[in-house]
């Protein structure tokens, strides 16, 4: 868990939003780690630097 919240801090996300997004995804795949395209949102290193702030892209999972 640290290490979701501690990328999530340092790629300038809300840490608890995060972290509750994260688990979020891992209750709506049936209590498993995310894939594909639901997994791919938390790789917030990956973000376009041309990202909008404020959208989506830029902010990372919703909580």
């Amino acid at each position: 868990m640290w290490t979701l919240t501690a990328t999530a801090e340092r790629n300038g996300h809300e840490p608890l939003a995060y972290l509750t997004a994260y688990l979020g995804a891992c209750a709506a795949a049936g209590g498993r780690p995310p894939d594909g395209k639901a997994l791919e949102q938390f790789f917030v290193w990956l973000r376009d630097p041309g990202d909008a702030p404020g959208s989506p892209d830029a902010d990372g999972p919703a909580p």
